[in-house]
């Protein structure tokens, strides 16, 4: 973390065997590896390939708790692991461009612990509010200097980014809806309008009152709630480098209908338009741009099952693509293409709900003054 103690001692250290970093490492590896190929640098593919799959095979048995069902926000010198609950174990899940660190099943887990723990409907905390390093507020400067609370408990609004990201990849798409849609509300109607703060306090003042902090709008911040929209609700997930564009929506139950423009390449764009009806969902899509084709390959979750598709399209074409309880059709420019194909069930999972924000718990970073400061300084900071 970036905050420091008189730019000396982090306010809450994690070094460089954080799990967030392991996933952004692995991540690096692969993209090398695949530019390296592309290259022709066998050797260097090789290498780095060889590494990140070292990686995958020792991140589980270094950094997942089977015992406790926690994943480890970092890994001391010692080899022992600090089993801090920070949002940052969701990057875990949202870095990976495909391969990722965790099976499906664990990933559903830390999931569940993060937002079981963390989420409040407008943002989610840093840090465990259970933890006695958690720092509620911001600003209490006759108590503490502010940077204490920076990444011990306030909510930073662009780690809502990747966590709306983890939770539309798993399916749960309302709470994240849920999320987003009262991240709409702070930028439109607080603080600076049409953008994101840095932080909000961690507890409301008051009922539904949320105290915004830090800088007044934050770039980084507004552009994840942008992203969100792209690549998670509208799940356009262009691959230029394996010639294909993906597009995988997570569609929260009360939209009923959308159009949206996804530019991509040279002068490239998809536009997709969707209407939903009571038994049937319909997808536009119109490709301008590439006079070669280009596959499209098309993933959405609906009436309790997952649709595929998989449809080349150049310049001028328009896809259609209608999907009911039973099965998904795909049309090409007014003609019907292939036979219609079933749907494969969804295993399903319990909906995730928001934590209950503990606004009359006490806290001793509080009842102490300089109580973090002081452990830190004191070289006893866990």
């Amino acid at each position: 973390m970036d905050a420091r103690i008189q730019g000396d001692a982090p306010w809450s250290a994690r070094g460089n065997r954080a799990n967030d970093i392991q996933a952004l490492w692995h991540t690096a590896l692969l993209t090398g590896a695949r530019l390296a190929d592309l290259n022709k640098q066998k050797a260097s593919a090789k290498k780095w390939r060889d590494l990140a799959a070292k990686l995958k095979k020792n991140f589980v048995a270094t950094f997942w708790d089977a015992k406790k069902q926690l994943l480890a926000d970092r890994v001391l010198k010692n080899n022992t692991r600090d089993l801090k609950v920070r949002p940052n174990q969701l990057m875990v899940l949202s870095v990976p461009f495909e391969e990722g660190l965790l099976d499906q099943k664990t990933e559903e887990r830390v999931l569940r612990n993060a937002v079981s723990t963390l989420l409040f409907p407008y943002g989610i905390c840093s840090l465990d509010p259970t933890h006695r390093y958690f720092h509620p507020y911001h600003h209490r400067d006759e108590r503490w200097f502010f940077d204490a609370a920076y990444h011990n408990g306030t909510v930073w609004g662009w780690n809502a980014g990747f966590t709306i990201s983890a939770l539309c990849k798993h399916g749960q798409t309302e709470i994240a809806w849920e999320l987003a849609n009262n991240l709409t509300n702070q930028i439109l109607k607080l603080g600076c309008r049409g953008g994101m703060s840095e932080l909000v306090e961690a507890l409301p003042a008051g009922k539904n009152k949320i105290t915004l902090s830090g800088t007044w709008q934050q770039a980084w911040s507004t552009s994840e709630f942008a992203r969100n929209g792209y690549q998670d609700f509208g799940g356009f997930q262009p691959r230029l480098l394996d010639n294909t564009l993906r597009l995988k929506p997570s569609i929260p139950a009360k939209w009923k209908d959308f159009s949206a423009s996804y530019p991509f390449g040279r002068d490239g764009r998809l536009q997709v338009t969707f209407t939903r009806q009571r038994d049937k969902e319909v997808f536009l899509l119109l490709l301008e741009g590439p006079t070669q084709p280009l596959p499209i390959e098309f993933s959405v979750h609906a009436f309790g099952q997952i649709f595929g598709a998989n449809q080349e399209m150049k310049h001028g074409d328009i896809l259609t693509i209608t999907i009911d309880a039973k099965q998904i059709a795909v049309g090409l420019n007014g003609q019907w293409v292939g036979k219609p194909a079933k749907g494969k069930k969804l295993l399903k999972s319990k909906p995730l709900t928001f934590a209950t924000p503990p606004v009359h718990a006490k806290f001793k970073t509080m009842m102490e003054k300089d109580y973090l400061q002081r452990i830190i300084e004191a070289g006893t900071f866990e």
